[in-house]
């Protein structure tokens, strides 16, 4: 098993994202990622009742800056969007969700 993983460590691509196949079917390319976890809970329950297009963040990505940004800004754009959803069944001090906001504007000057 280990040196299978080492196997796959040492590939390296061009980009950051999901592989698909090419169009002839013959090789891959490297896309948007698939993997919507920051739509769910640690559970896997949904974190917004509606619908929310978040593909803008899904890449593929030139950088791991690029990569770490964009979960930073899909963050925020449920924070924007979907903050009632996200506040749903909080108990604690509604300002510790605030805090995270912030917290995450200081992550994205730090990503600079």
């Amino acid at each position: 098993m280990a040196q299978n993983l080492h196997k796959l460590w040492l590939l390296r691509f061009d980009s950051i994202g999901s592989l698909y196949l090419d169009k002839e079917g013959k090789g891959f390319v490297v896309g948007p990622i698939v993997d919507y976890h920051f739509l769910q809970k640690r559970d896997g329950v949904p974190r917004v009742a509606e619908p929310i297009d978040l593909s803008e963040f899904r890449g593929p990505f030139q950088s791991v800056t690029s990569y770490l940004q964009s979960g930073l800004h899909s963050e925020l754009k449920l924070y924007a969007e979907r903050r009632d959803d996200l506040v749903e069944g909080v108990d604690e001090d509604l300002a510790c969700i605030e805090f995270g906001r912030k917290a995450i504007k200081g992550a994205l000057e730090l990503c600079e």
